[in-house]
């Protein structure tokens, strides 16, 4: 979002237990130099920030956002996550890889794999949300 590390931002929370983040304000705001943490157990507003989720709470900072400007960064993440599963995808198609590679390493290609197309399915996401 290119902000000011020395800008003080809002964050929201809302998660599917309220009351467990009710002891983490203070110490959000002081890690991640926020001007407020507000916590909000109905739900984020529907505005067009970006969120982030992390378990089972969902994060906004309360910031306007230029859309035409977030639209293309959305879409540049979106071509990057696409080469990386297209690269995954081609690794994981390869008898010889599969054959040749250790167990392990045949996993984490897959769990990079599904990371990356949760990311994606995110991105767009927020493409779709912005319209």
């Amino acid at each position: 979002m290119k902000l000011s590390p020395a800008e003080r931002i809002p964050l929201l929370i809302t998660g599917e237990h309220p009351e467990q983040l009710a002891d983490f304000p203070p110490y959000l705001c002081a890690l991640a130099k926020l001007s407020t943490v507000e916590i909000l157990p109905t739900g984020l507003p529907d505005t067009d920030a970006p969120i982030a989720i992390a378990a089972e709470c969902r994060l906004m900072l309360k910031i306007e956002v230029d859309v035409p400007v977030e639209r293309e960064r959305l879409q540049k993440e979106r071509l990057r996550l696409e080469g990386e599963i297209s690269k995954a995808e081609t690794k994981l198609a390869n008898p010889d890889f599969i054959e040749r590679a250790p167990a392990k390493v045949v996993m984490q290609e897959k769990e990079r794999m599904t990371a990356f197309s949760a990311t994606l399915a995110k991105i767009n996401e927020q493409i779709i949300k912005l319209g």
